[in-house]
């Protein structure tokens, strides 16, 4: 069983914007002002999509900077805060092997993302070594969106006809997001009118030690 790790901010009610997900009035000022998001409102996503799954996982993110996640042999999806690249992904073993949804992907994985993938997927490894099958998912266009496309493939990956490759609209997928919080669920994010254009890209396989 994962260890337990709550964040513990009070909200006042005077200050509170989704009181039974912890999220104040600030959280969606900064959510809507373009702001990356923070482990608050990663979270409260989170927990409205382990509500709503039946999937291991979905744990606070806070289990980065303390002790760890614990091993997960079932389906499961997880966001993780690479500490290094100050960037949000998500992985998930939904169809039976390691992937990893990264919106502004460099070629490589940081060693802390590594980590939380050892400790998260360590029993999926063969041969000591670990697959990870990097997505070649749609990149995002700044650099303080990676949260929302976070939560967003988070989705795609538990939706039952879900396309975590999809092109999403990205002006509007933080409205979505908060249109999705302050109703207690996570739909899919809406998708964009433009077709894709260019080569399709690759899956990328990389494998990780396990020591």
């Amino acid at each position: 069983m994962q260890k337990s790790v709550v964040r513990s901010e009070e909200v006042s009610e005077s200050d509170a914007w989704i009181a039974d997900l912890h999220l104040t009035l600030r959280d969606k000022e900064e959510l809507l002002k373009n702001k990356m998001l923070s482990g608050k409102v990663i979270d409260a996503a989170q927990t409205l999509l382990k509500r709503k799954f039946n999937v291991d996982g979905l744990d606070t993110t806070l289990l980065c900077q303390a002790s760890g996640f614990d091993s997960s042999i079932f389906q499961c999806v997880q966001i993780h805060y690479d500490e290094s690249r100050k960037h949000w992904i998500t992985s998930s073993t939904v169809r039976n092997r390691v992937e990893l949804a990264d919106s502004l992907f460099n070629g490589s994985l940081s060693e802390s993302l590594a980590c939380q993938l050892r400790q998260r997927y360590r029993s999926f490894a063969s041969n000591n070594q670990l697959s990870v099958f990097v997505l070649p998912v749609l990149q995002q266009t700044n650099r303080v969106d990676c949260g929302v496309h976070a939560i967003a493939t988070a989705t795609e990956f538990l939706l039952e006809d879900g396309d975590v490759l999809k092109h999403f609209d990205g002006p509007n997928m933080r409205q979505h997001l908060v249109m999705g919080l302050e109703q207690g669920e996570m739909e899919a994010f809406p998708r964009s009118a433009k077709k894709a254009r260019g080569r399709k890209p690759k899956i990328v396989e990389m494998k990780l030690a396990i020591v």
